[in-house]
């Protein structure tokens, strides 16, 4: 499992966003606590932790609108297909406001499974009618219904998983046929209706349903059927590419190196808000392409609850759950009572939609700049409206004490090497870059140390444990609340298997043997790791075997075109298989350096001392067979191309 840090560093006083300017509000009657939330937002943005606009409404009371932080740290962003770049110094960045528009992403499945439900309503299709009725030609499309792509029951793959969608396929304009065609190259994970599988592709092709079921485009669907009746301002759909007048653009928090000091790490400084490459607008259709405000999308979704958009039959549909999905209206966890609604991310956007039927309350927010995840922020927004008891946090920089005392199990935990154990986490002095070495203390038996921590409060810790500087513990990321000036002992278990840790390592070594031939070129020494028995499946290319596999490298190492492999090391999972061998899974990637235009384009978001590359992360799953002359790679599952 990858590490994922639950914030990104300590803010600089600063680069805190907005002090000098006034709070853009409504006021609320009701029983929405207005004083709450805004010293929840006021901390946010003091502390440059968030970037965004909130609209929260109970009952039929005016809603609560506040925005914070900026919608642009520059006067324009440059176009779709360019790459990300920093603010520019010389235009002056423009404040958020409640009317500022935000690019909603997958929020837009929820307006989009509307619009298919009212076309139900109306008799234009039925949600048991086969796709074939609109894609004769998609594999499979006689045997997917409309509701199967509703609640994420198709078996369609993800278009995310386009090898290059990340890298390049998402930032250029598509056509519907192209983007149909694309689904339709994508394997299958399942056959219809068995589970549910969140996919992108569904709704894509449901945005396409709309408009051949109701006879127009879906920019001017939206417009009539929810924009104009809910009186709308700021909800579009619109495929050109760039910022339209009053959209925001997104950004990415960049951390700032760590310092060093007399060759330790004394923790990071500041960093900086840097702009999101904006994906083309033509990809996201249906599926993510809406751009709207939260004071628009509590509408919507009082609207919905209020019985104003679907016939009581049709919603009461919508709102059955399976596998944790309604048609594209779903259960959200979070304190307070039980949340419906929708959850979006796209570029450097993140946005949540939740109804409370239990106290009539819409919440929405739309953040365009996130160093606390966007799901810390709602949380704390709904525990700042349900749990009046609850300490709101300042998210200011704290500072916090941690004993770590591990007991390490098994024959090897004795003291092997100064830094045989470690731990790595999320508040300088620890990163997920590197390893903070414990001390084995012989009298207690375990490796330790004290650390005085640099934490936000209200932000809990994240850390792992290592071994052998490279060992992560397999278990989710440990978890540790810390207050200021707080004194914590953690007393952990890191459980080592010797014979499990000795298989480990064989199965890298050989691993590395394989891939060290195949840096150098050497196919003679990759079919020294290879069985004669070998079972390739690639899931782009199909099944091959052995003398298959040494031919197309041999083809392959004719090319000019340099490829280096490295393993992702934090999710290399190896088991053994009773006295045959081992199963290892995990991901890798391949990394080719680009030609001199790439390399332009790509300027400024290549790792410093690199050369200029383009890496892409596919993962495995293999099998390895015990033999006299040692391990040899039997099967190999490879997939995500």
């Amino acid at each position: 499992m990858t590490p994922r840090s639950f914030w990104r560093a300590t803010a600089s006083m600063a680069l805190a966003l907005g002090l000098a300017m006034p709070a853009a509000r409504a006021g609320v009657d009701g029983g929405v606590d207005a004083g709450r939330l805004d010293g929840l937002l006021t901390a946010l943005q003091a502390q440059g932790m968030a970037m965004g606009s909130v609209a929260v409404q109970q009952g039929d009371a005016a809603p609560y609108l506040r925005a914070i932080g900026h919608a642009r740290r520059e006067g324009a962003q440059p176009p779709a297909a360019a790459p990300a770049t920093s603010a520019s110094p010389d235009t002056p960045p423009e404040p958020a406001t409640p009317a500022t528009r935000y690019r909603i992403g997958s929020i837009s499945k929820l307006l989009t499974a509307v619009m298919v439900l009212q076309l139900a309503d109306e008799g234009a299709l039925a949600l048991d009618d086969p796709i074939a009725r609109w894609f004769p030609a998609l594999p499979g499309a006689a045997r997917i219904t409309v509701a199967q792509l509703l609640q994420h029951r198709s078996g369609l793959g993800d278009i995310k998983h386009l090898p290059d969608f990340e890298t390049t396929w998402m930032f250029e304009p598509r056509r519907e046929a192209e983007l149909v065609q694309a689904i339709a190259g994508l394997p299958r994970t399942f056959e219809p209706g068995e589970r549910a599988e969140y996919s992108n592709s569904g709704y894509l092709l449901l945005g396409f349903i709309v408009e051949k079921a109701g006879g127009q485009p879906y920019g001017q669907a939206l417009q009539r059927r929810l924009a104009v009746p809910l009186g709308l301002s700021d909800t579009t759909f619109d495929v050109r590419a760039g910022l339209q007048p009053l959209e925001a653009a997104s950004y990415h928090w960049q951390d700032a190196p760590p310092v060093q000091t007399d060759g330790a790490e004394s923790g990071r400084t500041d960093g900086h808000w840097r702009l999101a490459r904006a994906a083309d607008p033509s990809v996201p259709q249906g599926a993510g392409g809406v751009v709207s405000s939260p004071r628009d999308l509590v509408r919507v979704i009082r609207a919905l609850f209020q019985g104003r958009l679907l016939q009581p039959a049709t919603f009461a549909r919508m709102r059955q759950v399976r596998d944790g999905f309604g048609l594209g209206l779903n259960p959200l966890p979070g304190p307070g009572p039980q949340a419906w609604g929708h959850e979006g991310a796209i570029d450097g956007f993140g946005s949540v939609l939740a109804y409370l039927p239990e106290t009539d309350t819409a919440l929405a927010w739309c953040g365009n700049g996130h160093r606390l995840p966007r799901d810390a922020v709602v949380q704390w927004m709904r525990r700042a409206l349900f749990e009046p008891g609850t300490r709101l946090p300042s998210f200011a920089p704290v500072a916090a004490q941690v004993g770590f005392a591990v007991r390490v199990q098994g024959p090897a935990a004795g003291p092997l090497a100064p830094s045989a154990v470690g731990v790595r986490g999320d508040a300088p002095p620890l990163s997920w870059a590197r390893s903070l070495p414990l001390a084995f203390d012989a009298t207690r038996g375990v490796w330790a140390a004290t650390l005085t921590l640099t934490v936000r409060d209200g932000v809990p810790l994240e850390f792992k444990y290592l071994r052998d500087g490279g060992q992560w513990e397999h278990t989710a990321n440990r978890v540790q609340p810390l207050a200021a000036g707080e004194r914590v002992q953690r007393d952990d278990v890191f459980n080592l298997d010797a014979d499990g840790m000795a298989l480990r390592r064989a199965v890298l070594a050989a691993d590395d043997r394989l891939f060290d031939a195949y840096h150098r070129r050497d196919v003679a020494g990759m079919a020294a790791v290879f069985s004669e028995r070998l079972e390739f499946f690639h899931d782009k290319g199909g099944l091959n075997g052995y003398a298959d596999n040494l031919r197309a490298f041999e083809q392959n190492f004719r090319s000019p075109l340099v490829v280096r492999r490295e393993r992702v090391a934090t999710d290399q999972e190896v088991h053994a298989l009773g006295g045959f061998g081992a199963f290892h899974s995990g991901s890798h990637r391949f990394c080719r350096a680009l030609a001199p235009a790439e390399a332009g384009a790509a300027a400024g978001t290549q790792t410093p001392g690199r050369s200029a590359e383009r890496c892409e992360t596919y993962r495995f799953a293999n099998v390895w067979e015990r033999t006299p002359q040692g391990l040899r790679l039997l099967r190999v599952v490879s997939f995500d191309h």
